[in-house]
């Protein structure tokens, strides 16, 4: 998942799309473990399950908060903004 997130991103062309694209897939990313956590919860899901598909979940939600964070270093920053 986080390969085709970098992938939309490089195609998005600008660092501000590339950067947008960034977030709303963190953002998916966060929704999705929060909703596997309610079905752990619930019992739908095992804890086997919840704790193999929650680390490589995170696993690729930190790689791509890494290429945010780069992204963002090259952003100039502007006085007032």
């Amino acid at each position: 998942m986080a390969q085709k997130a970098v992938e939309a991103a490089r195609v998005a062309g600008s660092t501000e799309g590339e950067i947008q694209i960034l977030q709303d897939r963190i953002e998916s990313m966060t929704a999705n473990l929060d909703r596997m956590y309610m079905d752990r919860l619930s019992g739908i899901l095992s804890e086997d399950d919840f704790q193999r598909i929650c680390l490589k979940m995170k696993s690729d939600r930190a790689k791509l908060e890494d290429q945010l964070r780069e992204l963002k270093k090259r952003i100039p920053r502007h006085s007032g903004g």
